[in-house]
């Protein structure tokens, strides 16, 4: 089956679309006009308050949301708080790692993710957890 997987910044503009539309997903990502491509994951613990009423309108309207966030626990266990299905993970600075030390230290970070289980905080949310490498520079995170 295919699904239509919409990823978008936090505007008022693209989310009435989001919600017009109705994708079955919905991956929020930080955005910047000048960006091609994203540098690095959102900030949900600084952005948190933004996104929980979106993340709740997208909700109430049957879709599935994602947050792409940078590979820390902190990052993932706020993720999780604000009740997402999924996050994706920004591994940029992985993919680009020049020296086994930076990759192996990055990659770390990315492992630790399925233990979250174990965090009291997001056990219940992330109990089931895989990653699933996407790209080069992105990893899902299924819950």
């Amino acid at each position: 089956m295919t699904k239509l997987n919409l990823e978008m910044g936090n505007t008022a503009e693209i989310i009435d679309v989001a919600l017009r539309i109705k994708p079955e997903e919905v991956c929020l990502v930080p955005e910047k006009r000048e960006e091609v491509t994203t540098e690095g994951g959102l900030d949900v613990i600084a952005q948190r308050k933004e996104l929980e009423p979106t993340i709740r309108r997208l909700q109430a309207a049957g879709i599935r949301v994602s947050l792409f966030i940078d590979p820390t626990l902190e990052q993932v266990d706020v993720a999780a708080e604000l009740g997402v299905e999924m996050v994706e993970l920004h591994t940029g600075r992985l993919a680009n790692a020049f020296t086994e030390k930076i990759q192996s230290k990055n990659w770390n970070n990315c492992e630790r993710l399925p233990a979250l289980h174990q965090n009291p905080i997001c056990r219940s949310t992330l109990a089931t957890a895989s990653i699933t490498k996407t790209s080069r520079s992105s990893t899902k995170f299924h819950v």
